[in-house]
């Protein structure tokens, strides 16, 4: 055996740069086969240190997918949550616009079987639409059908009458000396205005007793 490894080093450099003859002179069978077993460590070290980079790249490489994954995810719900919500808002503005054209272009409807007509203030057991329009003219108000929706219909009735699952507010001001929205015509429904998405405003005039006045009719969908 040698002396020391930088002895074995020096004859195995010596060896491979001289001939097949030359190193079966220089090195016995004991010292090929150390030869042997050492180059064949140094291989199988190699192997494992390179498996070793490999692994630790695939979990970097895994891992910045994930984080790239997780921020993709994030974006696109919170992307849909805001669409929803802006989904929601406009429907529930449309709903709005809806119930203010009804109440202040047509006069509401009533029907029994055979009877009907547009006085539904007189007939609140058999109202079918909520108008507030006086019959002969579409764009003023009739007073007495305002106090009938004031006071005589209960909210769950108008929610299925209008066809809304949502809660809902109307307000009438008046606007003879300057609009407010204090409500002082009328005031129906739940005014939570924190949560109000849709709110529509009407100007209009109202007959009461052939005196006409201005005021402001407001919807509102929550």
């Amino acid at each position: 055996m040698y002396s020391s490894q930088l002895e074995l080093r020096q004859r195995l450099i010596y060896a491979t740069h001289s001939s097949k003859s030359r190193s079966s002179e220089l090195f016995s069978l004991e010292d090929l086969i150390t030869i042997n077993f050492l180059s064949k460590f140094r291989n199988l070290f190699a192997m494992f240190k390179m498996k070793g980079q490999i692994n630790i790249d695939f979990v970097v490489s895994f891992g910045l997918f994930l984080v790239v994954l997780i921020y993709i995810f994030n974006f696109f719900n919170d992307y849909w949550i805001a669409f929803g919500d802006y989904h929601k808002t406009i429907a529930k503005q449309v709903k709005a616009m809806d119930i203010a054209s009804i109440l202040v272009t047509l006069p509401g409807y009533w029907n029994a079987g055979s009877n009907s007509g547009y006085d539904w203030e007189n007939h609140i057991d058999n109202v079918k639409i909520i108008g507030l329009a006086q019959v002969s003219d579409p764009f003023i108000l009739s007073q007495e059908k305002i106090n009938a929706l004031n006071n005589s219909l209960n909210y769950s009735l108008l929610k299925e009458i209008w066809g809304t699952y949502n809660d809902y507010a109307i307000c009438i001001s008046n606007c003879t000396n300057g609009c407010t929205d204090n409500c002082d015509i009328a005031k129906i429904g739940e005014f939570n205005v924190s949560v109000i998405k849709g709110k529509i405003a009407r100007y209009v005039l109202i007959n009461n007793s052939g005196a006409l006045y201005r005021a402001k009719v407001e919807v509102f969908v929550i």
